[in-house]
This record gives C-alpha cells, structure tokens and sequence, in this order.
C-alpha cells in the first residue's frame, strides 16, 4: 500500500520544481531586457554627455568673443 501522504508530498515538490523552472525562465528572460535597456541607456548617456562638453565649449566660445548674451 502506497502512503498518501508520501503522494501528497511528491505532487507538491512536483509543482515546486514547476514553479521554479517557471520562474527561472521569467528571470532570465528579464535579464535579457535589462541588459538591452542598460546597453541602451549607455547610449543615451554618451551622447548626453557629448552635448554637455559641446555646451561648455559654445559657452567658452561665447564668453571669449564677448558675443555672449544672457538667456531671455
């Protein structure tokens, strides 16, 4: 005779193991995101700090030839 409660234990680590391959796949597959997002963003914040270095250099520029007036 088959012990039920051992029936009843192996049906629950059966849907554990499930839930956690599941899981599992979940997260992978939102690292996968994360990390095109992050490459992404990588890009943005290079070119955001390319057009700061322009910025400081127009205002250099400006300052220099005193054809620099105040913002309106």
């Amino acid at each position: 005779m088959e012990n039920p409660y051992e029936q009843r234990q192996n049906a629950l680590l059966n849907r554990i193991v499930t839930n956690v391959s599941k899981l599992n796949t979940s997260i992978t597959e939102l690292n996968e995101r994360l990390e095109k997002l992050n490459k992404d963003n990588n890009d943005v914040a290079v070119i955001a700090q390319m057009w700061c270095s322009y910025d400081n250099s127009v205002q250099i520029h400006l300052e220099s030839t005193k054809t620099f007036s105040a913002p309106l």
